[in-house]
């Protein structure tokens, strides 16, 4: 006995289905963009109830997806966010596998030649003499508009 199948003509998808009604919830979801699942919260609208259960996490704070690397256990609403998250661990992993290869070489006699290291060399800066001229304390006193306070010497 061959089972029926439905296919999908709207807008050329040819997407295959077994049931008449995942047809249909296909067309009204991928192509209408009817949204039929609403948040009860703030009323917001959705067109497929995974999509309106993703939603619901904001306003339960609840963060199902935990990044099981040790020392971490970042905590994510979606899979997806989680994802790109463990891409920072894979980097670090690569980046400790390098370091664990190259460090034995470091630690042997082996000599390395000067030109092998590309740090460049601090600038050293040109030093100027910058000449001051020689003020007598009494043209200070003089040219100054701050009024001259009397050292009482029996308070010092």
């Amino acid at each position: 006995m061959e089972e029926s199948t439905y296919k999908c003509y709207y807008d050329f998808c040819h997407r295959v289905y077994k049931t008449k009604f995942n047809l249909r919830r296909h067309i009204n979801s991928s192509h209408l963009k009817i949204k039929c699942f609403l948040c009860s919260d703030c009323k917001k609208q959705f067109v497929s109830k995974q999509n309106l259960k993703e939603h619901m996490l904001i306003h339960t704070g609840e963060k199902p997806f935990i990044c099981e690397e040790l020392g971490c256990g970042k905590k994510f609403r979606q899979a997806s966010q989680l994802l790109v998250h463990r891409r920072i661990h894979d980097r670090q992993r690569v980046a400790m596998k390098c370091h664990m290869e190259i460090q034995p070489l470091l630690l042997t006699d082996i000599e390395i030649p000067k030109d092998f290291y590309f740090q460049a060399e601090p600038k050293k800066k040109k030093e100027e003499k910058i000449e001051l001229p020689i003020i007598s304390s009494d043209k200070i006193v003089k040219n100054s508009k701050l009024p001259v306070l009397p050292i009482l010497l029996n308070h010092i």
